[in-house]
């Protein structure tokens, strides 16, 4: 890769960082009203290219030419949108619900830009307590351990304050390998919950922290197939179009729906009873599916679900700042008492 390539990449990278969460809903809703006014999707774009400005105008831009390739509007928004709001659209797109899967996109953005936000605002002030009550610990290590280390040998002080110099040591030469380990075990997670689908993902689903990726998968599926049929397409036909853009995850649970269609399930609760959805949905669903109106519920359990999910995450955010926070404290009265310990060691001596 030349020097302009790898440029124009940093910079292509820099305008989808600066690309807001307000832009994205204003982009996803001015073409779908643009839709509903009765506007082809390319024409729609090609307005939105010449009115919107800015970074709009670019993403615009950048859909005209994915349509002008053949390919799908959704392809055009990669990139600059997150993947699971791509597949929301392409979703709608192959199914022609295309508007209603937009309006479903920004909300959806909405909802999980105030998750993030909620849970930033719950983690920053502990996280940046606990990041300065590791650098006093190392300046302290540095300034006083030092100086009562060179009266007598950290070997003949009390094990509390030798743990306490072990633990400033470390910090100081293997902060880049937490940073490491604690980015392994993230994307180790974020892997397990979108790909593995061995025997055990029983237990993971509804381990409580983990089982949230379940509960908004669950979200986005009863939400996008309440689209799909509520615009007419048929059961079979949009299990079809969710299996398309479906992560190994979700393709498993759709699988499992399409075999227990194929054998002759009635009841479309049934067929969704995959161990996706929880057990209150497959109780209204199944109750609900007896008369009409089902794809709607399908709408109002899903946004329901994803309305409860970030409540859950804030609530999440909450405990684990709380706790941050105690071992703060904890740490900072530690390293309190070790320097007095010392102290009275040293005096005593």
């Amino acid at each position: 890769m030349n020097a302009q390539a790898l440029y124009y990449n940093l910079q292509l990278s820099v305008k989808h960082r600066l690309f807001t969460v307000a832009q994205k809903q204003a982009f996803l809703e001015d073409i779908a009203a643009l839709i509903e006014d009765g506007i082809q999707v390319n024409k729609a774009v090609e307005i939105v290219s010449k009115t919107a400005g800015g970074l709009l105008t670019e993403v615009a831009n950048g859909v005209l030419i994915k349509l002008a390739e053949g390919k799908q509007f959704a392809d055009g928004l990669r990139g600059w949108f997150p993947d699971h709001i791509v597949e929301m659209v392409q979703t709608g797109e192959e199914g022609g619900t295309l508007k209603q899967s937009m309006l479903a996109a920004a909300a959806s953005i909405t909802r999980r830009s105030d998750a993030v936000a909620m849970l930033a605002n719950s983690l920053i002030y502990p996280i940046v307590v606990m990041c300065l009550g590791f650098v006093v610990m190392v300046f302290i290590n540095h300034s006083v351990f030092n100086s009562f280390a060179g009266i007598k040998p950290v070997s003949e002080w009390p094990s509390s304050a030798q743990m306490a110099v072990a633990m400033a040591n470390f910090v100081q030469s293997w902060w880049w390998l937490t940073l490491l380990v604690f980015g392994g075990i993230t994307w180790g997670i974020l892997w397990l919950l979108h790909s593995y689908i061995g025997e055990s993902r029983v237990l993971f689903d509804h381990f409580p922290m983990l089982s949230l990726y379940r509960r908004l998968t669950a979200a986005r599926f009863m939400e996008m197939l309440g689209l799909l049929i509520t615009n007419g397409v048929v059961f079979k036909k949009a299990l079809k179009i969710l299996r398309k853009s479906a992560n190994p995850y979700l393709l498993s649970h759709i699988l499992t729906m399409e075999y227990r269609l194929s054998g002759g399930k009635e009841n479309i609760a049934e067929v969704l009873n995959s161990g996706l959805l929880n057990d209150n949905d497959l109780m209204r669903l199944r109750v609900i599916a007896q008369g009409k109106g089902f794809e709607h519920a399908l709408l109002r359990c899903g946004r329901k679900a994803a309305t409860d999910c970030m409540e859950e995450v804030n609530r999440i955010g909450k405990i684990v700042g709380a706790l941050l926070l105690v071992a703060s404290a904890f740490l900072a009265a530690y390293l309190v008492s070790s320097v007095y310990i010392v102290g009275m060691t040293l005096g005593g001596g």
